[in-house]
């Protein structure tokens, strides 16, 4: 019974997070900076809300 269950899970990605993640990343290791990491991430991930 516990393998069945183990088998029957999946993987889900969340792609809009994924999407917004990435220029986040870019934007950490380009300005070193925690507030600006933040900052922009919250901004890109109010940005694609937005638009979705």
């Amino acid at each position: 019974m516990c393998r069945s269950a183990f088998l029957q899970q999946t993987l889900l990605i969340n792609w809009p997070g994924l999407i917004v993640l990435i220029p986040t990343i870019v934007i950490a290791l380009k300005t070193k900076s925690l507030t600006v990491t933040v900052v922009s991430g919250a901004i890109l991930v109010s940005g694609f809300r937005l638009f979705i």
